[in-house]
């Protein structure tokens, strides 16, 4: 996410020998070791709870564009996910659709409608890129992917 400019570039590092994103691990870890000393575990364990079945949530209704036989079994694991999350305290189910809608308006900010869709590969890149002006972010990059300006900025 560092990667495409929707959390601040520098966690975007990834480590010469493990290959992974130790600096996002770290922040990650020091997120979850305060919440974890100044907040009741029990509502951080519910909300992180309503998180997941809203991420799998996302991804079963996903699934359900790909059609055939298994629009029925993403159906299944969406009503499933649906059900175990608002079967969760209410605190927990408000706050986690709280922070989900402050992300998704956050997203849509920064982002903007109108960003062209278009991603070259780029050989050994998990994601590519594409090459054009770049516009500042929330975070001094472009909100578009690969840097792309949106349609009507210099």
């Amino acid at each position: 996410m560092a990667r495409d400019a929707h959390l601040p570039t520098a966690l975007a590092a990834v480590h010469p020998r493990f290959r992974v994103p130790h600096r996002a691990e770290l922040a990650v870890g020091a997120v979850v070791a305060v919440v974890a000393a100044v907040v009741d575990v029990r509502g951080a364990i519910g909300f992180s709870s309503f998180g997941v079945l809203a991420y799998y949530g996302i991804a079963n209704a996903s699934a359900w564009t790909l059609g055939g036989r298994a629009r029925h079994l993403s159906a299944l694991g969406l009503a499933g996910c649906l059900a175990l999350a608002f079967a969760l305290p209410t605190s927990s189910v408000l706050a986690g659709s709280g922070v989900l809608a402050a992300g998704v308006v956050s997203w849509s900010v920064s982002r903007g409608r109108g960003c062209p869709a278009r991603v070259a590969p780029v050989r050994g890149a998990v994601r590519g890129r594409v090459s054009g002006p770049r516009t500042p972010g929330p975070w001094g990059r472009s909100p578009c992917p690969g840097g792309a300006a949106r349609p009507g900025s210099s």
